[in-house]
């Protein structure tokens, strides 16, 4: 799935804060970097 930066940060930022309150690691989710094929796509776009 994608979806914007803006995004991302709020949903990490989210779930780091909800890592602290519970005390566990485990809780943290962190964005997936994109895969090859999706950087290959956006090399297409900017040209």
């Amino acid at each position: 799935m994608t979806t914007t930066v803006s995004i991302a940060a709020t949903r990490a930022a989210q779930t780091l804060a909800k890592s602290f309150q519970s005390g566990r690691a485990a809780d943290l989710v962190l964005p997936q970097p994109p895969s090859a094929l999706e950087l290959a796509g956006l090399d297409a776009l900017m040209r």
